[in-house]
């Protein structure tokens, strides 16, 4: 590692995390201020709050911006130093352009690894804390209640509930039904099902068994009784952001999982696993066109460059919400995902060729 490689590494660190702080800061801020009428109405514990939400939601933000906080840290640094006629006598002193941008390239893509995991582990696990959060001290249970709720647990099985309580993990008017040709063939119906968690299993509470052969149907009453079938709690009510809150190994499990049963959730699922894939290799692309934008010195100065940074990042997340919101039954989920990193690698391409050297 050569003197201009520390040189620039340091820069890029330094002022990677100023930017990521400031702009992490700003959002806890106004989002303090947005909660703080419901902090003081339900009495929330101050501890619970500075322990558990705000060191998640800092968590959650701080992967969620690295890649903007990345272009425009690497825009601010590396303006200042074409304005100060750093890079001309960099580029006069033999070191090519190229050279330049390893320590550029080297950099974002450290940051990418560790946003990836991030990304993978501890940004989901900090998504499941703060909901928990919320969901305990600030979001109306009775607002949560579900009504009228099916459920495919199988190719041919299907579990119904008139309503469940997530907070007790009981249901109510619970039906199980097996269908064979598009015909019912056997129904279990009872009053209440609850979760057990230790025997991962439901207790049916005067349960009814019917059968059904053609015109004739037998009834039996049973007595209560537990029961595994491929049902969890989660299955039945999940909390907003549930995808977002899984690892990313349980987020392929459950991909399989759905699969099997011919869940129409799998489309959004997998939307999210291309995405946690996808979203870490913005780091090094914007860095390149965040290079060889700012490297020409310009009369505009860090104002022009910084007004032009946030446009071209402005058009990367709208690219990115116009394919997810696009994607059809015909157009691969991975494309859509990956699109955005593919259009802006090309143009990175372009612009570092073009920049001057």
């Amino acid at each position: 590692m050569k003197i201009l490689d520390r040189y620039i590494i340091r820069k890029f660190f330094v002022t990677f995390l100023f930017m990521l702080g400031v702009l992490a800061l700003l959002i806890v801020v106004i989002d303090f201020s947005e909660k703080l009428d419901d902090f003081l109405e339900k009495q929330i514990p101050l501890w619970d709050t500075a322990t558990v939400y705000y060191p998640n939601l800092v968590i959650f933000l701080a992967n969620m911006l690295c890649p903007l906080c990345v272009f425009l840290s690497v825009i601010i640094f590396t303006t200042k130093m074409a304005q100060d006629t750093e890079i001309v006598a960099i580029l006069s002193g033999g070191v090519s352009y190229y050279r330049l941008l390893v320590p550029y390239l080297g950099t974002s893509l450290a940051i990418g690894a560790v946003s990836f995991g991030f990304n993978a582990y501890l940004a989901p696990e900090a998504v499941r804390k703060r909901m928990d959060f919320e969901y305990r001290f600030i979001k109306n249970k009775d607002e949560y209640g579900r009504r009228h709720l099916y459920t495919k647990i199988g190719k041919n099985d299907f579990a119904y509930m008139y309503s469940y309580n997530p907070y007790e993990y009981s249901g109510y008017q619970f039906s199980l039904m097996r269908y064979e040709g598009g015909k019912l063939v056997e129904k279990w119906n009872a009053q209440k099902v609850v979760w057990n968690p230790e025997k991962k299993s439901w207790r049916l509470e005067q349960p009814e068994h019917f059968v059904f052969n053609g015109p004739v149907m037998t009834r039996k009453r049973v007595a209560s009784f537990d029961t595994v079938v491929a049902l969890h709690p989660d299955d039945v009510y999940r909390r907003d952001n549930y995808a977002e809150s899984l690892p990313i190994n349980e987020l392929y499990a459950l991909i399989e999982r759905e699969e099997d049963r011919g869940s129409d959730t799998v489309k959004d699922l997998i939307l999210e696993k291309y995405e946690r894939w996808a979203f870490p290799f913005a780091t090094p692309i914007l860095t390149l066109i965040a290079v060889a934008l700012s490297s020409r010195k310009r009369r505009g100065g860090l104002g022009l460059q910084l007004g032009l940074g946030l446009l071209i990042a402005f058009l990367y997340i709208l690219l990115l919400s116009t394919a997810k919101v696009a994607i059809g039954d015909k157009f691969p989920a991975w494309l859509a995902l990956w699109l955005p990193n593919i259009i802006f690698l090309a143009v990175a391409f372009v612009l570092v060729r073009r920049a001057p050297k």
